[in-house]
């Protein structure tokens, strides 16, 4: 008897400690809206929506052979690229996606298209992302990119 009822208590803080599914609804719902303001901001050439959307510790990495970049470097990346390009995302395809409580995994096939402003040469670039959020009360929808890594397709 005492041991079914310490089983019972521990499958009740196990269950209790697992967000519901409701929070896990409202927690996608949030990561996809970040996702549609992300591509939105850069069909904008909105640079500043773009890194509302980043956390403060933020470490993206876009290359085997490149230093991870911090926010500023992120900033300065986003605006040299922007300002002289207008870019859209054509596809992005989410292969994976691990809500836990306050973090977000999520790895992404994607598919960019641009066009360089003072020639109107177009271009195109496709790759696969993982991109690690947090909850992060400063941005619009809560959430933020704290990490991300950026494979090209070959």
């Amino acid at each position: 008897m005492k041991s079914s009822l310490i089983i019972l208590i521990l499958l009740a803080l196990m269950v209790s400690c697992q967000p519901s599914s409701f929070e896990e609804a409202e927690s996608k719902k949030q990561l996809e809206e970040t996702s549609k303001a992300i591509r939105t901001a850069f069909k904008n050439g909105n640079v500043d929506s773009i890194m509302l959307y980043h956390h403060p510790d933020v470490m993206k990495v876009f290359s085997f052979d490149e230093e991870p970049g911090d926010f500023a470097m992120v900033k300065k990346g986003l605006e040299d690229l922007l300002v002289n390009n207008e870019v859209h995302f054509e596809e992005s395809e989410i292969e994976s996606r691990l809500i836990n409580d306050n973090t977000s995994i999520l790895q992404t096939k994607f598919k960019l298209f641009g066009k360089v402003k003072s020639t109107g040469e177009e271009w195109s670039y496709e790759g696969r992302t993982m991109v690690v959020s947090v909850k992060y009360d400063k941005s619009p929808t809560g959430w933020a990119t704290i990490r991300e890594i950026v494979q090209p397709a070959q």
